[in-house]
């Protein structure tokens, strides 16, 4: 509708037993607020990415970052609708990282894309891609990487066509560029998938 949709989050004081608050706004293109709602956050979390559904549903995705020895992240998604109503919440993760890194609405097929990095271990981390539909259901779930490596990261992801385009880091610390259909298909058999410079 032409306005604008912000989420953030305020300060963090986890000495004092503040964790934070979720600010969803809307303004207009002069910078009018519409509206704003805030509401408690927990552990240590932050909104990573923000998409709007056609309909103007908003949907708002969260990292959580847990102290534990492997430093263990999660992630939510949150559903409100265009007047900022709360819908509903699901949590993700496993029990270890599962890092969100972005989060893209996809108008083609009515999904969310979301990349980052799945641990399998204190010492391997792959780089992952997940797809969910509107209710928050998971579609698909698949890692990228060579096996054994250390560590496998996607940070950014957009459409092209009728593909996904993903960036990302390679063990070696160089980068990475990763082609898929909407499925998280490449084309290539896992084992071809070496990361090469």
């Amino acid at each position: 509708d032409n306005n604008l949709i912000i989420a953030g989050t305020d300060a963090v004081d986890v000495n004092n037993g503040y964790l934070g608050t979720l600010q969803l706004v809307k303004l207009t293109k002069a910078g009018a607020i519409m509206w704003s709602i805030q509401r408690p956050l927990e552990t240590h979390a932050s909104p990573t990415s923000l998409a709007v559904a056609p309909n103007g549903d908003i949907y708002v995705f969260t990292k959580a970052y847990y102290l534990t020895p492997f430093g263990d992240y999660d992630f939510t998604l949150e559903k409100f609708d265009k007047f900022g109503n709360y819908k509903w919440g699901k949590s993700y993760g496993s029990a270890l990282a599962d890092n969100m890194s972005k989060a893209i609405f996809n108008p083609n097929n009515q999904q969310f894309a979301i990349v980052g990095s799945h641990s399998l271990s204190a010492t391997e981390d792959r780089a992952w891609l997940c797809t969910l539909d509107t209710a928050g259901q998971i579609l698909q779930n698949k890692l990228f990487g060579a096996p054994s490596s250390h560590y496998n990261m996607f940070n950014d992801i957009c459409i092209y066509k009728n593909l996904y385009l993903i960036t990302g880091t390679a063990f070696t610390y160089e980068g990475m560029l990763t082609q898929t259909d909407w499925s998280g298909n490449t084309g290539c058999a896992p084992s071809a998938f070496n990361l090469q410079t």
